[in-house]
């Protein structure tokens, strides 16, 4: 008598988690203050770009040929071009596309949204990895 309405409520209570877990995002004071330091210079990645940047920072997480920098400044000047797509290791966070030169201005606060960020190239072949002990990191194909 009760499974045809234990059946809706259990859809129901599915629907509704699955609703909150999407818009995790929008309440998430870390990445609410990295959108405000970016000003709008950062736009949310089309899905096809937001999985395939994830699908690069997973490929050079299995090969582990990561090269450990001691600062910023020894990335090489053109290991990035114009435009990077930002990755956080929390999966219900979006991946953005931002022009290089803004997210290099605001990387304290890309760097606080999760324990671990990752700048990926627009050609996807160049990685750069913030790790969770603070390290740097770079990836590359080539």
């Amino acid at each position: 008598m009760f499974t045809g309405w234990k059946e809706r409520l259990a859809q129901k209570r599915a629907k509704n988690k699955f609703y909150a877990e999407s818009q995790h995002w929008k309440n998430n004071p870390r990445l609410r203050e990295c959108l405000q330091a970016m000003r709008g210079s950062c736009t949310v990645a089309p899905v096809e770009m937001h999985e395939a940047a994830i699908a690069a920072v997973n490929i050079a997480l299995r090969e582990n040929t990561w090269t450990r920098l001691e600062e910023l400044s020894d990335i090489p000047g053109n290991f990035f071009p114009d435009t990077v797509f930002i990755v956080w290791d929390d999966e219900r966070l979006p991946v953005l596309k931002a022009p290089w030169h803004s997210t290099d201005k605001c990387l304290p606060e890309i760097r606080a949204v999760a324990c671990q960020s990752f700048m990926v190239s627009e050609t996807l072949d160049s990685i750069l990895w913030f790790d969770s002990s603070g390290g740097i990191k770079l990836y590359s194909i080539a």
